[in-house]
């Protein structure tokens, strides 16, 4: 209890504070409740006060469970926590299936949280690769139980996170960025005559857009006389129940992937000839005029195309090609190689990329092994 000048106890005032960490004063102490005792911590006494009550009001309603099981606590900070943040409902469906397939067939969710330790997180780990799970996946994994403990501890449910010491899983072997080269462009391209959607390779190739992005778009979104594609949806997922979710059109998931890109003279070309095919085929079916909220890429059931078909379109063209078929996103890794090898700016390809930081434009500047073995003739012009 906090004294005054000559003493004698008195009652707290908001700004008080009793306990000393790493140089920073807070107030904390243990309150009980129902479900068991909580250490809470504020910046000061009135801000524990709050902490407090919102605490006891919590306890009431069966929310705070500081003796329950690791599942009970989880599956409560999925849909009061994780559920109610600005996240998509791809994201929050990513969320709900690692703990359906990756973290619930696991005996760890039968713990108390108070009595799991460190050692209990690992032996987790070491059970879920003896199943197959890779580091990587585990990473993952890793990071969203990592932010359960973050909460839950910081909130005072458990006395010391028990993910603290655990070591960070290494993922080795970073995937190289791998490009069409310009022979397999020529080759890809080549096999495009004659296919309904020859447009679309030419876009995903002169464009650097994403998948999703070309699957989301609608005629309105190009606009010729500018030589200009807006990127302003692109497919999403829409949560249907826990870790499922269903195809819909959504917005950018940062504000980078809001963009203009500019087209080439080619790609236009391209893009009028996609365009007046497409009229005809609707004109044929008696559909009328093409709209701006008209799917550029449609099945010949006049359905939008999505991701997936694009990859079994790609598949095909490959075969046809005599190319290695890689995934549909090479058509984006050449594009922004292309841009990066040409001498653009990195700023000015960040943008057009859509990406959120600087970093991941970055990992496109490499240098090849074949040039950095060149380097040892240029040395030996000093001597």
């Amino acid at each position: 209890m906090a004294k005054d000048k000559d003493g004698a106890p008195r009652r707290p005032k908001n700004s008080d504070t009793n306990y000393t960490t790493n140089g920073s004063r807070y107030w904390q102490e243990w309150v009980p409740l129902a479900s068991g005792r909580k250490l809470i911590r504020g910046k000061n006494h009135g801000e524990w006060k709050r902490k407090r009550d919102d605490a006891i009001r919590l306890d009431a309603l069966g929310i705070v469970i500081t003796d329950s099981k690791f599942e009970d606590a989880f599956k409560v900070w999925m849909k009061a926590i994780v559920s109610n943040r600005p996240i998509k409902d791809s994201t929050l469906c990513q969320y709900e299936r690692q703990w359906l397939h990756d973290i619930k067939p696991d005996k760890i969710i039968g713990y108390k949280l108070h009595e799991i330790k460190t050692i209990d997180i690992q032996q987790f780990i070491d059970r879920r690769k003896a199943k197959g799970a890779s580091d990587s996946k585990m990473l993952q994994v890793m990071k969203l139980m990592g932010s359960f403990f973050r909460y839950i501890h910081e909130e005072g449910y458990i006395r010391r996170n028990p993910m603290t010491k655990v070591p960070k899983i290494k993922v080795y072997g970073k995937k190289k960025i791998v490009v069409f080269s310009d022979d397999e462009i020529k080759r890809l391209l080549g096999a495009t005559e004659g296919n309904r959607l020859k447009f679309l390779f030419y876009l995903a190739l002169g464009s650097g857009a994403r998948d999703g992005e070309l699957s989301a778009l609608n005629h309105g979104a190009i606009d010729v006389e500018s030589g200009t594609m807006h990127v302003t949806t692109t497919a999403t997922v829409e949560r249907v129940s826990e870790g499922k979710g269903a195809y819909a059109i959504g917005t950018p998931k940062t504000e980078e992937g809001f963009r203009d890109i500019p087209l080439s003279k080619t790609v236009l070309r391209e893009y009028r000839m996609h365009r007046a095919r497409q009229q005809e085929e609707y004109l044929a079916g008696g559909r009328g005029k093409l709209a701006a909220d008209t799917p550029v890429f449609e099945t010949t059931r006049r359905t939008r195309i999505r991701t997936a078909g694009f990859r079994h379109l790609l598949i095909k063209l490959c075969e046809a090609a005599d190319v290695t078929y890689r995934k549909f996103h090479t058509f984006r890794d050449t594009y922004i190689t292309k841009l990066v090898q040409d001498g653009e700016p990195i700023a000015v390809v960040q943008k057009l990329a859509g990406h959120a930081s600087i970093e991941q434009t970055m990992e496109y500047v490499h240098v090849e092994d074949d040039r950095i073995k060149k380097t040892g003739l240029s040395i030996e012009k000093i001597f």
